[in-house]
Order: C-alpha cells, then sequence, then structure tokens
C-alpha cells in the first residue's frame, strides 16, 4: 500500500526510444515512400521515344509557322529600319540647321509660329545655343551649300557674320582650314582669282535643287 504524501513509482520503467532513432526511423520510411513512387512514375524507354517524336513534330511545325509570320512581317520591318533611318537623318539635320541659326533666329521662329504644338519644340529638346557650341564649322558651311549651287568664301563669311547668323571664329581663315580637312564634302573650283566652293553630289541633302550652271557673276 501507497502512503500517502509519496511519488507514484512504476513497477518497471518504460524505456523510450531516443530522438535520434525516431528521426533515423522517419527517414528510412520516407526513402522507402519515395523510392517506390519515383519506381512507379519513371517512364519506359518506349515513353521517352515517344516524347522525343512529338517534340520534334511539334518544333518543326512551329518553325514553319515562325517562317510564314516572319515572310508577313518583312515588309513591315524594312519599312521600319526605313523610317527609322529617316528619322535620325533628319533629326541629325535639324539640330544642325538649328546650330547654324542660333538662340535669336531660333527664338523668332518660335515667337512668330502660332500654332500650340510648334513642331521644333517637340523634336529639338536642346537649346540652340548648346547646339551652336556643338557644330563644326565644316558642318555649318555644309548646311549653307545646300541652299545656292556654289558660293564664294567672302559670301560665306558674310552669312556666318555678323550681320547674318553671329556665328563665332567662322572667318576666312577657319573657313579655308575646314575645305583642306574636308575634301571628300566640299568641291572647289577657280576662275581667275576667284574661288568659288560646292558640295560633292553625294553631301547633298536636298535644298538646292536646280541643275550646276557656269557661275554668271563678274
Amino acid at each position: 500500500m501507497i502512503r500517502p504524501g509519496r511519488p507514484f513509482k512504476l513497477a518497471s520503467a518504460i524505456i523510450l526510444p531516443r530522438a535520434e532513432q525516431i528521426i533515423s526511423d522517419i527517414t528510412l520510411l520516407l526513402d522507402e515512400v519515395i523510392s517506390r513512387l519515383y519506381a512507379h512514375f519513371v517512364p519506359s524507354h518506349f515513353d521517352i521515344l515517344e516524347d522525343m517524336r512529338q517534340r520534334l513534330s511539334h518544333e518543326c511545325k512551329r518553325v514553319q509557322a515562325v517562317r510564314e509570320d516572319m515572310k508577313g512581317l518583312a515588309e513591315s520591318y524594312n519599312r521600319f529600319l526605313d523610317l527609322r533611318d529617316e528619322w535620325l537623318r533628319r533629326e541629325k539635320r535639324i539640330k544642325r540647321i538649328v546650330g547654324v541659326l542660333g538662340e535669336a533666329e531660333h527664338g523668332d521662329m518660335m515667337r512668330e509660329d502660332k500654332e500650340p504644338n510648334y513642331p521644333i519644340t517637340t523634336v529639338v529638346l536642346t537649346p540652340a545655343s548648346e547646339l551652336r557650341k556643338e557644330l563644326p564649322l565644316w558642318e555649318a558651311m555644309k548646311e549653307y551649300l545646300q541652299y545656292v549651287p556654289e558660293a564664294r568664301i567672302a559670301e560665306m563669311e558674310e552669312f556666318f557674320g555678323f550681320f547674318g547668323v553671329n556665328m563665332e571664329n567662322a572667318n576666312r581663315q577657319a573657313m579655308e582650314s575646314a575645305l583642306k580637312r574636308h575634301p571628300e564634302t566640299f568641291k572647289i573650283r577657280k576662275q581667275k582669282r576667284e574661288k568659288y566652293i560646292s558640295l560633292k553630289d553625294h553631301a547633298k541633302e536636298g535644298a538646292w535643287n536646280a541643275p550646276s550652271t557656269t557661275d554668271t557673276r563678274k
């Protein structure tokens, strides 16, 4: 008989398994389950061959469809490339023209235009003063010569001078130097003591469209 107040003791102690043993048993069980599942779902080599055949057929059909789509889009894609090239070429010329005109002329154009969405404001985001600084003199000369069949240096010097667009350093010496550095762009014709400057055909961009004529100035 157990006396009151004393803890109860089992006649024979129950030995519980250790945690490591429990984890080991669970791991073995999971491995067995996974192994059986894997063996059940692994496809045979016949199944793999059939899957490969189906994939090959699918890929070939898709290649044919892609080719047809590409044929249909080729014209539009080439048109896109042409438009991109034209856009870049015209944007470059726009910046060159604004650089030649300078801040004053460009500002006058903007003030005179009454349209609410003036195109230059949406295309030319760089200030005219910055474009003027970035513009090489030979490109300014090239732009000027788009509008005349040919010109003398004195005439270009007058245009670029104080009473024209007022471009700094656009003097005779600088223009003579530009002509020597860019023989691929400029053509020089000498008549007596005068030197007449024009553009070579590949440098013309479509402003002066009249055929070349012999100079008649005396």
